[in-house]
């Protein structure tokens, strides 16, 4: 039988995944006959731990905190103890809906610490108390009572924009001091930020159309394109039988005089 040009349809190619953007776009459309269509289950939610932080005490100015296992927070009447913290965020792709900083408390106190804003330029084993970069604008949260063996949330969700470094400091007003574990502790500083879920809906491939949607069916039609896949022989074999095409290819990987066609 003679061998001619070989036309493979992409059709087949096309035929399984179609069917997955018919599903799908069917779904989308029963389901915006009567609602809306949420296109996330929920918001994307990304949890970053500290990069650096540190204690400053006022009653040693020169002294670095850094290594410490945990971070304290005292003022009122006492000489005043801050603490510092910094994270790096990367790879968030919307707008931030929402962002929480974390500690683990380890001891409990009448009156939490507030947070506020600060410079990023220093450094875990170098910051100290005479070194240390001041609040910049509003407390971004300030807590009340808190127990010992939790976590800790303040809502820092205005001092947070996007993608970034980011440092806080939390600064107390109260005799009654408290501690908190820092990243060489067993429960390192969190910086949780919840960001805008991606509204965009899926595009339909070309060639994919919806015709009669109506409350509970949808009728779909698929126009796939086909095209000519070239066969890899040479014209001259493309027009032998195919017994004769291997024969030939034999014959000239020993030197041998191939069949004709």
């Amino acid at each position: 039988m003679a061998c001619g040009r070989s036309v493979w349809p992409v059709a087949e190619v096309a035929r399984r995944s179609r069917w997955v953007w018919a599903l799908l776009l069917a779904g989308l459309l029963l389901s915006g006959a009567g609602a809306s269509v949420a296109a996330s289950s929920g918001s994307p939610r990304s949890v970053f731990v500290a990069e650096a932080d540190a204690s400053v005490a006022q009653a040693h100015p020169e002294s670095n905190y850094g290594p410490a296992s945990s971070l304290r927070v005292d003022g009122g009447s006492h000489p005043d103890v801050h603490s510092f913290v910094r994270f790096t965020i990367s790879g968030l792709s919307g707008a931030v809906t929402s962002a929480k900083l974390r500690l683990y408390a380890t001891s409990a106190t009448v009156d939490g610490p507030a947070v506020y804003a600060t410079a990023t330029d220093w450094s875990e084993r170098g910051i100290t108390w005479a070194t240390r970069p001041a609040p910049v604008g509003a407390a971004g949260d300030d807590k009340g009572a808190v127990p010992k063996d939790t976590w800790v949330e303040f809502d820092v969700t205005p001092l947070v924009e996007g993608n970034g470094v980011y440092a806080f400091v939390l600064i107390g007003s109260s005799n009654d001091p408290v501690d908190m574990s820092s990243r060489e502790g067993r429960r390192p500083p969190q910086l949780v930020v919840t960001t805008a879920a991606d509204t965009t809906a899926p595009s339909a491939p070309a060639g994919l159309a919806a015709t009669g949607v109506s409350g509970n069916s949808v009728s779909l039609g698929w126009s796939a394109r086909r095209r000519r896949i070239r066969s890899p022989h040479s014209p001259a074999e493309r027009r032998m039988p195919s017994a004769c095409r291997r024969s030939t290819r034999r014959a000239i990987s020993r030197r041998a005089r191939p069949c004709r066609p």
